[in-house]
């Protein structure tokens, strides 16, 4: 009697888990203006901090001020994709594709907008991922450290 009750709980905790999660939760644009600097510049520690951290570039465009990359594998502390039924992350292979904006009317300023999908290593289903905003802040901190400036000289928004 005790193995089939057991057997119950144990098929309806399985069932569950498979259909149970949060969603990932939606977080703020992380976006920066350098008052101080000049597009040309901006663009350039851009690309340098993005080969630095080893994020290939698919695609750029100066005119449009548009840098895409190819996709890349992100982490759980960048990406929110979610929990299971028990509370912990997806295991999973999480591919990002990142789009840097930069904007020159005056001042250029340069927001993010990072996709990444999870494909569950169990079932091999995708979820889409929403962005902590660390894998930006990293990069903006790394673009101040290029352009040579200092944290007040730099207005930053988001997380």
């Amino acid at each position: 009697m005790t193995r089939v009750i057991f057997s119950c709980l144990l098929l309806l905790l399985i069932s569950g888990v498979s259909c149970s999660y949060r969603k990932p939760a939606s977080h703020k644009e992380i976006a920066a203006t350098y008052a101080s600097s000049n597009k040309q510049k901006v663009w350039d520690a851009v690309l340098q901090v993005l080969e630095q951290k080893q994020i290939p570039v698919a695609r750029k465009d100066f005119g449009k001020g548009i840098i895409v990359s190819d996709s890349f594998t992100v982490t759980p502390d960048q990406v929110d994709c979610g929990k299971n039924f028990f509370g912990v992350d997806y295991p999973g292979t999480r591919l990002g594709v990142l789009k840097v904006k930069i904007k020159d009317s005056g001042e250029p300023r340069i927001t993010f907008e990072l996709g990444a999908l999870l494909t569950i290593t169990v079932n091999g289903k995708q979820v889409v991922c929403t962005s902590f905003g660390t894998l930006e802040d990293d990069i903006l901190n790394s673009v101040d450290i290029q352009l040579g400036l200092k944290r007040d000289q730099v207005r930053k928004s988001g997380n």
